[in-house]
């Protein structure tokens, strides 16, 4: 199952772009709508594909994407935006290692065929061996974060327990 992250500060557009791809079997879908969100994300979770919008408060698309890209190098990205001139176009494909620049608003076929067609072409370049090894580290990543919040609901137990009296103590 590929994973996706979309991050798009407009929260219309971003529940549009999740409901857009929700309708294509075999992916799963991480929606972020600030940028230093789904950075602190991907430091936990590895995406086979990244969606950025162009324009967003605190860190525009093209700064986040070089992020991520540090974090996770070998992820496909994808940059999204209202507004195409050439300066931001250069800095998608040049600085960010975009492969593809999307207008918005776009057409929801044709975004999901470049989506279909850019995860495509990542699986034909990894070989089946990797394949089935980031499998394996998707399934644990899925165990540990239902670990992680299994420790936080027994923590939050824990504690509303000990701050309870016990019966018949004396005070």
């Amino acid at each position: 199952m590929a994973r996706i992250m979309i991050v798009d500060d407009d929260k219309l557009s971003l529940k549009g772009l999740q409901r857009i791809l929700a309708g294509v079997d075999g992916y799963e879908i991480h929606a972020y709508a600030a940028a230093e969100e789904a950075l602190a994300a991907a430091r936990n979770i590895g995406y086979d594909l990244i969606i950025a919008d162009y324009l967003m408060p605190h860190m525009d698309g093209i700064t986040f994407l070089k992020k991520l890209k540090q974090l996770q190098p070998d992820s496909a990205r994808i940059v999204l935006s209202g507004r195409c001139d050439r300066q931001s176009l250069y800095g998608a494909i040049n600085e960010a290692n975009a492969l593809r620049y999307i207008e918005k608003p776009c057409d929801a076929a044709a975004l999901r065929t470049i989506v279909c067609e850019v995860l495509d072409d990542r699986a034909r370049r990894t070989p089946p061996a990797v394949q089935e090894l980031l499998g394996v580290i998707r399934d644990m990543e899925t165990v540990i974060q239902e670990q992680a919040r299994e420790i936080v609901r027994l923590q939050a137990q824990l504690q509303a327990n000990s701050a309870r009296p016990e019966a018949g103590a004396e005070f």
